[in-house]
């Protein structure tokens, strides 16, 4: 603000200009601080259960923090869930320091040039991690499996969509029977063993309580709008997760999955409904009843069928 001359007011014109120009130098001074995020996703998919992380650490102006979201669970023998509800979806975080931050960062930049945008294999592969049992096709079993992933990592940096720089690199499933890097340098390895666990190494992370299927729900819905990612089973293996749970949270989303693409996931959210809410699922199962997929009309049609059953029985009673 300008300093007033004695006996002298300041026009109404003047006074907005000096609040414009304020208001733009603390915009300028936001700018310059640094502002970046690191996002990493993964899943490991098994006969025997199910593991999806996302992993944040963001950095706006001197505030930083790692925040993380995993959702896993353990199954037996015939596929059946055995994990306590609530260990289900856990979430987890803390604040970082600015040495913590900047170092991160750092590691980020040095490796930047050196990533590649899609990598076929995940580059800390070591195939002694890998079962020796191999399929009708000669590919290692675990591959099949989807136990070695795949991942994504975003990089973020900037305030605004004018500045704003995105990069994404995405670590797909084994094509064939991998083999190591033959320059031995392993960039994205070396960026997240800072990630994960290297953060938790540093200072254990704060957990927070957490409702399983409304948590589930809100991540299934933030990752089904984001197309670049190249996670495979985490839409069938949430679905699962929440007709398991049996909780009414989980309702919309599987309704809204009757009509995906895919006929594995409309059977899914039809059965989820149908352990839900059988009310739910006998007005959807009527949309359903000439899906394309035969596995999908068939339960539609045992849901209408015990209904209607159901209704007579009812009627005879209330007659007798």
């Amino acid at each position: 603000m300008r300093i007033l001359q004695f006996g002298r007011l300041p026009s109404i014109s003047a006074l907005v200009d000096d609040g414009v120009h304020e208001e733009r130098v603390g915009m300028a001074k936001r700018r310059r601080l640094p502002a970046w995020g690191i996002v990493f996703h993964t899943e490991h998919d098994g006969p025997f259960g199910y593991r999806y992380q996302r992993l944040l650490v963001e950095r706006v102006g001197k505030r930083a923090s790692v925040r993380e979201l995993v959702f896993s669970f353990d199954a037996d023998e015939t596929g059946r869930i055995r994990t306590d509800p609530k260990r289900v979806v856990r979430q987890r975080g803390r604040k970082l320091g600015p040495e913590e931050c900047d170092a991160l960062w750092a590691e980020v930049e040095r490796q930047r040039p050196l990533l590649k945008s899609l990598y076929l294999c995940p580059d800390d592969f070591d195939p002694r991690l890998l079962d020796r049992a191999r399929g009708p096709e000669g590919v290692p079993v675990a591959i099949h499996l989807g136990e070695e992933g795949p991942a994504c990592l975003t990089l973020r940096e900037g305030r605004t969509d004018e500045d704003l720089s995105l990069r994404r690199v995405l670590v797909a499933r084994y094509p064939r029977d991998p083999s190591p890097f033959p320059d031995g340098h392993a960039p994205l390895r070396e960026i997240l063993t800072r990630l994960d666990p290297g953060l938790a190494d540093a200072r254990s992370f704060n957990y927070r309580k957490s409702q399983p299927a409304a948590d589930l729900c809100a991540e299934f819905a933030a990752l089904k709008s984001q197309d670049f990612l190249n996670l495979r089973r985490f839409e069938a293996r949430a679905l699962e997760a929440l007709a398991w749970l049996g909780d009414p949270a989980g309702t919309p989303t599987l309704q809204a999955e009757l009509f995906a693409p895919d006929p594995d996931v409309r059977l899914l959210a039809l059965r989820g409904l149908i352990a839900i809410s059988a009310e739910d699922a006998i007005r959807d199962a009527e949309l359903l009843r000439h899906d394309d997929d035969y596995r999908v009309r068939e339960v539609a049609e045992e849901v209408l069928l015990s209904q209607r059953t159901s209704d007579s029985k009812h009627r005879i009673n209330e007659a007798s």
